[in-house]
Parts: C-alpha cells; structure tokens; sequence
C-alpha cells in the first residue's frame, strides 16, 4: 500500500495532469497522461527508496529543486527551464520571481504563468529536512 504522501502527490500529479497537459500544447516536452503518471511515480520511488538520506541537513534545496520539483513538473508539462527561448513576458516558470506583498520584496522559488505573464501560482521549495506542516510526520 502507498503512503499518503505518495498517494497524495500521484493524485496531485494526476490532477494537474488532466487540467494542463492536455490543454496546453505550447510545451517542448509533451507528456500523455500515463507518461506523466508513470514519471512522478518514479520520482516517488525513488524519493521513498532513500529519504533517509534526503532528509539530512545536507541533501540542500537546489539539490531538491534538481532531482524532484523540477523534474515534476516537467513531467506535468511545464517549461521549466524556457526550452522553448520564449521572452520574459511569456515563460512559463519565472524562477525567483518578484512580487510585493504588504509593501515587502518576496521571491518565491517558481511563479508558473500563463502566456502574458499572468502568474497562475507559486511554489517555493524547501529542502526535505524542513518540516513545514506541524501535523506531518
């Protein structure tokens, strides 16, 4: 049986799936449904396979970004790193973008936009060791 957290990210990656690869063709690596599904079950399994060594404090960010966030995205269709040579105005990802919040300066890890520069949603990465859910175990 699945932990929940896998469960949890292969229904998320399931999810977004189904709401954006097959509504958005603008993607240098285009995905189908069970392509996708089967890339962040691997990404999952192999997380699993060794999160004891993820969760020490020396497995960083930047590594996590690379092996896992990065990669699950692309599988779910995003252009992560503007393959596609758009301009700024329309990346899909902005990496470190900058927004103000209550008159502060913030720089979210990933802002995912549409066409125009529309921001869609934010992600910001945190190494594994991080616990950021004080009910998760």
């Amino acid at each position: 049986m699945a932990s929940p957290v896998v469960s949890l990210i292969c229904t998320v990656g399931s999810l977004f799936c189904k709401s954006f690869i097959f509504e958005r063709n603008t993607t240098p690596t285009m995905f189908n449904k069970e392509e996708a599904f089967n890339k962040i079950s691997e990404l999952v399994e192999r997380f699993d396979d060794q999160k004891e060594f993820y969760k020490k404090s020396d497995y960083n960010e930047t590594l996590t970004r690379k092996d896992y966030i990065d990669p699950f995205f692309e599988a779910l269709g995003w252009d992560m790193n503007n393959k596609l040579g758009a301009w700024e105005a329309y990346r899909e990802v902005i990496h470190e973008d900058r927004l103000k919040i209550a008159g502060q300066t913030k720089a979210p890890d990933y802002s995912f936009r549409l066409l125009g520069g529309q921001r869609l949603f934010f992600v910001e990465a945190k190494k594994p060791s991080i616990v950021v859910c004080r009910y998760c175990k």
